[in-house]
């Protein structure tokens, strides 16, 4: 976003996208089948452009055919070089063809393949903790590594803000969604907790990691809402700590490269 022409990564235009489609990034009701590993391949498949490795497993990325939630994921394997199978299908398909293979009945899922067996991995911040160990990027002592979950988790509680967001906007009731993304709202709080943990360029000094990922991922996501964003980017722009640290994580180039190349919507 504050690198959207690509020409430049610190220009900001942020997109405007559709009401609808931040809907259909809501986590689903969890189902009571716990499927093992997801039998069919949509096809609408395809594979990632980095060259198999065998050191890796198989991993086959199970999502909608948007961004939404698999942003973070699709970033960290980009950043990491680690193969995949980005196997994405359209929202329609959802409910009757994908939901009762999926572990809670909700997406992304993760399917790892390795010697001849597949097994599934839910919950968006588990897959990222894997990606990162897989590829050697989750590397912190006991107390950091604490830490690095409590940022992922935090973000999961601003995601649950998004969610009640949207709800609102679909009732009409646009005074509490100004209400959060205003100057004086909830969004400022978030902004500001997350601008203290920056230590350097992000939140493990001058390296990118996978909390980097995780939270810009959800920021992205929130400046992807119709009418919202507009209040929201003034928010960042506002906080000089985290506007800057936004701008080193879109100019890592395996990001700043994912985000030129990256055809799917944000929701």
């Amino acid at each position: 976003f504050f690198s959207n022409t690509m020409s430049d990564p610190t220009t900001s235009d942020p997109e405007i996208i559709s009401e609808s489609q931040l809907e259909s990034s809501k986590p689903e009701e969890t189902q009571e089948a716990a499927p093992s590993k997801v039998e069919d391949a949509p096809p609408t498949a395809t594979e990632s452009d980095q060259a198999p490795d065998s050191e890796y497993p198989k991993l086959t990325l199970y999502y909608f055919n948007f961004e939404g939630r698999s942003a973070a994921h699709r970033m960290l394997l980009h950043v990491t070089g680690v193969p995949y199978t980005l196997a994405d299908f359209p929202k329609s398909e959802w409910a009757t063809k994908w939901k009762g293979k999926m572990p809670f009945g909700s997406v992304p899922v993760l399917e790892v393949e390795e010697n001849g067996e597949k097994r599934l991995l839910w919950q968006s911040n588990a897959i990222l903790q894997y990606i990162g160990k897989l590829a050697g990027m989750w590397n912190y002592d006991s107390f950091d590594e604490s830490r690095a979950l409590a940022l992922l988790m935090s973000s999961e509680d601003l995601f649950a803000k998004l969610a009640d967001i949207n709800q609102q906007w679909l009732l009409k009731k646009v005074y509490k969604i100004m209400t959060f993304v205003g100057k004086d709202g909830g969004l400022n709080l978030f902004i500001s907790r997350f601008a203290a943990q920056v230590q350097g360029k992000f939140f493990f000094g001058d390296q990118i990691g996978v909390p980097d990922i995780g939270v810009y991922a959800l920021f992205k996501m929130l400046l992807g809402m119709p009418k919202v964003d507009v209040k929201v980017l003034p928010r960042i722009q506002e906080n000089d700590v985290f506007l800057q640290w936004m701008k080193n994580v879109e100019a890592d180039p395996k990001i700043f490269e994912y985000l030129k190349t990256n055809d799917k919507p944000t929701l």
